[in-house]
């Protein structure tokens, strides 16, 4: 990236953090577990709905930008069944088209880490812990982010719609083929990978070849010097006839 400002945390050079989701996992406690290992259930719809709007007033957001992904139980052992249970709740916060994400993961951590230290009841509970704060990109918001660059046309885990593969051709060297077939052709950079033992833009001199001519001139590396040789001496006054 050659952007004055850099790489943004969505990995968008010379991005302002904009574009992308913030992934977000909690362990909150729970008076009950009764009704959340089922999505239909009215006890999961009123814990996501009052989380997603605690959530969203904490961190001065709109309703719509937090979607809680997955709600998980918490096991615990039998003697410790007289304490409260407690949940894992991974959420997302995402950019929407009348408010963008401007905050980072820093200013995230520091909003949840506050939740915790002043044992925040959020509704349905306490927000007991953090246990990760991340940005990941967006599929199809036209912008290519950091994880979407697709390495080839069989790729699965990349965004080909924000990332196109462009596949680009490689130097042709004296075979007439890419990289003169002593090197894989890169298609993203369009640069050749040489096999070893030869280099140049086409994989066409081969290092090898040019050490034993090098050799053979007295050094490895350097070409051999110029010998000066001296001007041949003027021939000799003719002598004089008898």
């Amino acid at each position: 990236c050659t952007h004055s400002s850099g790489v943004d945390n969505c990995g968008v050079c010379g991005g302002d953090g904009s574009s992308c989701v913030k992934n977000v996992s909690l362990v909150c406690s729970v008076a009950s577990t009764a009704g959340l290992e089922n999505q239909t259930s009215p006890q999961y719809e009123s814990f996501v709905s009052t989380f997603e709007l605690y959530m969203a007033t904490a961190l001065e957001l709109e309703t719509n930008q937090i979607t809680v992904l997955i709600l998980s139980i918490v096991s615990r052992h039998r003697r410790h069944l007289l304490q409260q249970a407690s949940v894992i709740v991974q959420f997302q916060i995402v950019p929407t088209n009348t408010s963008v994400m401007t905050l980072s993961d820093v200013a995230i951590q520091s909003v949840m880490e506050e939740l915790v230290a002043n044992s925040s009841f959020i509704g349905i509970g306490q927000v007991l812990r953090i246990s990760n704060v991340a940005s990941s990109g967006i599929c199809s918001n036209g912008i290519c982010e950091v994880g979407e660059q697709c390495s080839n046309a069989n790729d699965t885990l990349c965004c080909i719609e924000d990332c196109p593969l462009i596949m680009t051709t490689c130097p042709i060297g004296e075979s007439l083929k890419e990289c003169d077939l002593q090197g894989v052709c890169n298609r993203t950079s369009g640069t050749c990978n040489c096999f070893y033992g030869f280099e140049g833009d086409s994989c066409n001199v081969s290092i090898v070849r040019e050490m034993d001519i090098a050799a053979e001139a007295g050094s490895p590396f350097e070409p051999k010097p110029s010998v000066s040789l001296p001007a041949s001496p003027p021939p000799p006054p003719p002598l004089p006839s008898p």
